[in-house]
């Protein structure tokens, strides 16, 4: 197992559900919810900066301390000065959390396993045991210095590029 890099790893944002109510969320599916009913968040972020994006399938099964627990297992992979060799730990990153939230949500109504999903449950005033099976998907990416590759810099679309800071 490698070492963690836990000095590193800090989370610096995290953004709050949207939800009609418990266990409610927003679905933006175009019939309910339009995309300009997300919330818009604008941050910045640094050369070196881990970016995770995630579905409740994911945050309802993985608390925050196991994300970035897997992060910090991951740093000097993730800063390789090499791009293939960081890509290739970005990729692993994301294929970790979400077999790790799959797999917890696989568990579901065994007793005694704590989940984010079961711990808002019990704020609720609801019993929730185990993990909950829902979809699973995981964006990771690591913020480099220099132009994104060509490839990817059509895919970013409306996103904005800023090359200094």
């Amino acid at each position: 197992q490698a070492p963690l890099h836990t000095s590193a790893v800090a989370q610096v944002l995290r953004t709050a559900e949207q939800t009609h109510y418990f266990n409610c969320p927003y679905q933006l599916d175009g019939e309910m919810e339009q995309a300009a009913d997300a919330d818009e968040v604008r941050a910045t972020a640094r050369v070196g900066d881990v970016l995770l994006v995630a579905t409740d399938g994911v945050l309802d099964n993985l608390f925050d301390s196991a994300l970035q627990m897997e992060v910090a297992r991951r740093v000097p992979q993730l800063q390789a000065a090499d791009e293939a060799a960081a890509r290739e730990a970005v990729d692993a990153l994301a294929a970790a959390i979400g077999e790790a939230a799959a797999a917890t949500g696989a568990r579901e109504d065994e007793e005694g396993l704590p989940t984010p999903f079961a711990a808002a449950a019990a704020q609720e005033g609801y019993t929730f045991h185990g993990g909950k099976r829902d979809d699973v998907a995981v964006l990771a990416g690591v913020v480099r210095a220099g132009p994104p590759p060509a490839g990817l810099r059509r895919r970013l679309g409306n996103l904005e590029y800023v090359d200094s800071y």
